[in-house]
């Protein structure tokens, strides 16, 4: 069974109006500031026009994949969406995203639990079609269902077993969950609330983006992953080009900076050291996480930002979740997925891979290239859809993290006026 494309259509959620599409461009990738997704559809040129005709405006879009209804992606419309040509018409979809630039916050806290902070700034927004379905943090739900090595010739104990890379994938995804509770101070005067639910993303290292089913989430994409299996095999997806490094350049650990802090922390353990240095007025509060095999911060060298809080428990919990978004950021790759080979891939798993989701690769070789096996993480889709040419999917992926019972953290205090005191907070 090859990818059917008869299906796809683009539906306008509130006016019901459905148009197919000659072809389709989507690309999604896991937010930075201001760089959002771009959705792009070739149409005829009556469909835009009915697209005009009928006045619509911020409405919520969504692109179908097959005749269950599987979304591909869900975005929403504005009324200059509509660029008309001679034969053609090019309709853009804007990110879900960009709702939270309408609206203004006008606002300061003080010490505000996480969770509290997010829910006032997104009630804030101005969104009367409900393009943002709801908000959410991310939880350790991983769906590994869809997972089912096989190879051409494989023994039926070879299709049954897991290869090894999957034992310990998820060791410490609860480790970097985003805290709930923990300091805050936020002073916002006019700012948008996408501009504020950024700085949470800053501050806690967490990620922003918005589900298959318009829900904006908050946290760490890879900790709501589906997995996918590539390779070769019936139940396999088809990798079409590997374009991955050798060598990846390793990371051992990173450090964050907590506020100043007077009281010794909150950390009993620390107790002891504080009596001690009872000469000293304020300590800078850090923490760092990462491959820490011993006491020695040596090739810690990632500075991330300055975190307001000195609470020991919610600084390492921030310091995960950097080093983390480092791993992800460093060495990345791309992969090719074929989605118009013959395979039992049901139409639904192409639409519904999401950012943060993972693919797992028995190793296999394709042409002259050996592909090697493990876990990769999504972090950038493209779908490039069109009569001519069938669908593919270009994945940016980066090695995941298969040994994360092995990241360990620390806190510690550190005096910056103190040159007796070295960057582990030690003397001399």
């Amino acid at each position: 069974m090859s990818c059917d494309l008869s299906n796809i259509h683009i539906h306008f959620i509130e006016s019901g109006i459905k148009v197919r599409p000659f072809s389709l461009d989507v690309r999604r990738s896991r937010q930075t500031d201001n760089q959002f997704d771009h959705v792009q559809a070739k149409l005829t040129r009556t469909a835009g026009d009915h697209i005009i005709d009928n006045h619509v405006d911020k409405e919520p879009v969504e692109i179908i994949a097959d005749a269950d209804g599987s979304r591909l992606y869900r975005g929403w419309y504005t009324s200059d969406g509509v660029k008309l040509g001679e034969n053609t018409s090019i309709l853009e979809i804007s990110d879900p995203r960009k709702i939270l630039k309408v609206g203004t916050i006008d606002k300061e806290w003080g010490r505000i639990t996480l969770e509290k902070y997010k829910n006032s700034v997104f009630e804030r927004r101005v969104d009367p079609h409900n393009v943002l379905t709801g908000k959410e943090f991310t939880t350790e739900r991983v769906d590994d269902t869809k997972l089912q090595f096989q190879t051409d010739g494989a023994s039926q104990e070879d299709i049954e077993n897991e290869p090894e890379f999957m034992d310990g994938v998820f060791n410490f995804a609860a480790e970097i969950t985003p805290m709930v509770n923990g300091d805050g101070n936020f002073d916002f005067r006019e700012d948008s609330p996408y501009s504020a639910l950024m700085e949470i993303a800053d501050i806690w290292e967490t990620q922003m983006w918005v589900d298959q089913n318009g829900k904006l989430m908050i946290g760490h994409p890879d900790l709501s992953a589906t997995i996918y299996p590539a390779g070769q095999g019936a139940n396999n997806w088809h990798i079409s080009e590997w374009n991955l490094p050798e060598n990846p350049a390793p990371l051992k650990a990173v450090y964050v900076k907590g506020k100043m802090d007077q009281k010794g922390g909150k950390d009993t353990n620390l107790e002891e050291a504080w009596n001690v240095l009872t000469d000293k007025k304020k300590f800078q509060t850090r923490a760092a996480a990462g491959f820490l095999d011993d006491d020695s911060l040596e090739e810690v060298v990632v500075v991330s930002g300055k975190k307001e809080t000195t609470d020991p428990e919610v600084l390492k919990k921030m310091a995960r979740g950097a080093f983390y978004n480092k791993h992800t950021e460093n060495n990345r790759g791309s992969i090719i997925i074929n989605c118009m080979v013959d395979n039992e891939i049901p139409v639904s798993q192409y639409a519904g891979i999401d950012i943060g989701d993972q693919i797992a690769v028995n190793q296999f070789e394709s042409g002259c290239e050996n592909i090697r096996e493990g876990l990769y993480t999504v972090h950038s889709i493209q779908h490039d859809i069109n009569g001519s040419d069938g669908w593919s999917i270009t994945l940016e992926v980066n090695k995941a993290i298969t040994n994360g019972g092995d990241v360990k953290d620390r806190f510690w205090y550190f005096d910056p006026t103190d040159p007796d005191m070295t960057e582990d907070g030690n003397a001399v």
